[in-house]
């Protein structure tokens, strides 16, 4: 049977049963309408499940009636079920003591391998509804060589919507405090760079406007600012050139923070909290964090590298002793190493200056990347380990009265994205589905029909 099919990439419409367009073998989606000009057409159904191992959305198909249970057997049968022999008796007996002996043993085993207090057990598709949430989510799924297709869901009308293409994304940013509808994009250019834009609008029609281009992208807290660190190629011995742009995204303004052009070392990570633009330097195989200031630069604190930086200012850092190698930190998803270890919190003006560490001894805190940033700076939504748990966590990042231990929220799967609403809903991407962490569990959000599955960064707007 056919049915009226549309095309995302190039636009074609037309009734046919195949799953991929005539025209650039792209794949073929079926709405509920087709879309108005300049704006995609939303798309709404029963509930399906959002998995990127699906390759596409399959229906939940509801349960078989339960088998009607068999007539009971005569009472003759039932009495001399009742009568086992010695032996048979003996045998059971044997049985049962194997059987408490087992479960013991596995009991004491997953006693000493369970994750940290608080840790949620992998989600079961459907096992509680979602609480109640409000306004969108934006993401990414991959659209082509070196593209991706951004889709927008409403959660409340469980509606989708598709959004532009664009260059492959590697992050989405909320611009609210700009514009309410604006969002910060970086993304990958052809040459290796990565670029960083705002769009305007999730429009099927929208363009982004490119700000800053470079080797890493930063964005301020809630898209105000953002940054760009340019590494030349490595000279005559250790030297190289290096340079930090800032830029405000409105009123436009543009500045160079930084510029090196024979540093005997490199740059490892940059960050901006709206006030100041950090970074981490490598010079003569010491490391350090520094901040930008009118015509020379200011250290911040020595062998330590900082991960990241939240709105107020306070810096999550891993110590020199954490890197193989002093080589960048790794700033898209999709670049394995290994976790930096000694994790901690570095916040200026209190106590003897120092990192207040997020555990210790074994117990030390292990991490990759930081995922999402609660809205006001509170909290980080991280990938890391402790002990021998790997999986998505929250960090305290307020330190007043001191550190909390950092609170598991789930195993990872694929390359993971998370973000967090403004009253301070987790929501997470796995390859196994979108949740949202509540009660210490996760609970999957359940897909609009013939919408594709989150693959790529995810972000919640109002």
């Amino acid at each position: 049977m056919t049915e009226r099919r549309t095309c995302l990439r190039c636009d074609w419409q037309g009734e046919t049963n195949a799953s991929k367009c005539p025209t650039c073998a792209a794949p073929l989606y079926v709405a509920a309408k087709p879309p108005s000009e300049g704006a995609g057409a939303a798309v709404r159904g029963h509930s399906e499940e959002w998995s990127r191992e699906a390759g596409s959305i399959a229906s939940v198909a509801p349960s078989a009636a339960p088998p009607r249970p068999s007539s009971p057997p005569p009472q003759s049968q039932r009495e001399e079920a009742t009568e086992p022999t010695t032996t048979r008796s003996k045998s059971l007996l044997a049985t049962v003591i194997a059987v408490i002996v087992l479960a013991v043993a596995v009991g004491a085993w997953l006693d000493a391998h369970e994750a940290p207090t608080g840790a949620a057990a992998p989600p079961t598709p459907g096992a509680q509804q979602p609480p109640p949430l409000t306004g969108s989510l934006v993401y990414a799924v991959p659209d082509g060589m070196g593209h991706s297709r951004l889709w927008r869901y409403d959660l409340e009308t469980e509606t989708a919507t598709p959004g532009p293409r664009v260059r492959r994304v590697t992050e989405l940013i909320d611009a609210r405090s700009v514009n309410r509808r604006w969002l910060g994009l970086t993304t990958e250019l052809p040459n290796g760079h990565v670029q960083a834009s705002i769009l305007h609008s999730t429009r099927l029609d929208a363009r982004p406007t490119p700000l800053l281009e470079g080797d890493v992208i930063s964005w301020g807290p809630q898209g105000r600012t953002v940054v760009a660190g340019r590494r030349g190629a490595l000279g005559v011995g250790c030297r190289r050139s290096v340079s930090i742009v800032w830029a405000r995204v409105d009123p436009p303004r543009r500045e160079l923070k930084y510029d090196d052009p024979s540093l005997c070392g490199d740059l490892l990570s940059i960050g901006s909290d709206n006030l100041r633009t950090m970074f981490t330097l490598e010079r003569n195989d010491r490391i350090g964090i520094f901040f930008a200031g009118i015509g020379r630069i200011h250290r911040v604190l020595d062998g330590y590298a900082m991960v990241a930086v939240s709105g107020l200012s306070d810096l999550i850092v891993v110590p020199q002793s954490s890197f193989g190698s002093l080589r960048p930190l790794p700033t898209r998803p999709e670049q394995e190493h290994a976790d930096l270890l000694g994790a901690g919190l570095y916040f200026e003006g209190v106590g003897e200056g120092r990192p207040v560490s997020y555990g210790n001894g074994p117990f030390q805190f292990a991490i990759a990347r930081v995922l999402a940033w609660s809205p006001d700076g509170s909290h980080a939504l991280v990938v890391g380990s402790q002990g021998f748990a790997r999986g998505i966590y929250l960090l305290d990042t307020a330190a007043g009265d001191g550190l909390d231990t950092p609170r598991y929220v789930g195993p990872t799967s694929g390359i993971p994205y998370g973000t967090i609403t403004l009253d301070d809903a987790v929501i997470v991407e796995t390859a196994e589905g979108v949740f949202t962490w509540t009660g210490g569990d996760l609970v999957r959000i359940q897909a609009p029909a013939v919408t594709p599955a989150p693959d790529g960064p995810i972000v919640w707007i109002p």
